[in-house]
């Protein structure tokens, strides 16, 4: 597995993440949806966006893409708790859980797209 795969993986990742936010964001400075949408969005934009990112990182795979997924999700979900330390100063329950879902579903969506390559 290359580099350039992950990088690509992970560029996948942030551009969802920030083209979808963005579109939330004017919808909701538009009055068309409300704060609890916007949270359940969010959530949404970054669970779709981890299974994207692992779908391609499984289909670039040769071999072991539960290893690669992994190893992505793991890139992905390590400065994600750095910068809520930072911003909030603790971890909560719920963030936690959050992380560690970011993590299961690249991990599978990997596996998924191994097989699906196949």
């Amino acid at each position: 597995m290359t580099y350039k795969n992950f990088i690509k993986s992970i560029l996948i990742f942030l551009t969802l993440i920030v083209f979808s936010s963005l579109i939330i964001t004017i919808f909701y400075h538009n009055n068309l949806i409300n704060l609890k949408t916007v949270k359940i969005l969010e959530l949404l934009n970054l669970l779709i966006s981890s299974l994207i990112s692992g779908l391609y990182i499984g289909i670039k795979s040769k071999n072991k893409a539960y290893i690669n997924g992994l190893i992505l999700g793991s890139i992905i979900t390590f400065p994600l708790i750095l910068l809520s330390l930072l911003i909030n100063k603790k971890i909560t329950v719920i963030s936690l859980i959050i992380y560690i879902l970011i993590l299961l579903i690249i991990t599978i969506s990997s596996i998924i797209g191994i097989n699906k390559r196949r």
